[in-house]
């Protein structure tokens, strides 16, 4: 079966295009000086919104919903979780 153009879906990394971490309740806040960069928060975080820096990790909290998985999946305690201050 051959498909259409106009049946073609978008990639689903294009939903990375719209900011949708406003709504989170808690945000992860990395400790660097425990991290040991072995990328495990950034295998698990549903959303890819982890990169790779020079010194260690960064969250992109644009597209962060706060779930939690880098925290409870880190095994050196360079991540806790913390209630999301509104502005």
């Amino acid at each position: 079966m051959k498909l259409r153009e106009d049946q073609i879906t978008p990639c689903a990394t294009e939903l990375l295009l719209i900011p949708t971490g406003e709504w989170r309740s808690e945000r992860p806040v990395l400790a660097p000086e425990r991290c040991n960069r072995c990328g495990q928060c950034w295998l698990v975080c549903p959303v890819s919104c982890i990169h790779e820096e020079d010194s260690g990790f960064g969250i992109d909290f644009r597209f962060c919903k706060g779930c939690g998985m880098c925290a409870a999946e880190c095994g050196f305690g360079a991540i806790h979780m913390e209630r999301e201050q509104k502005e």
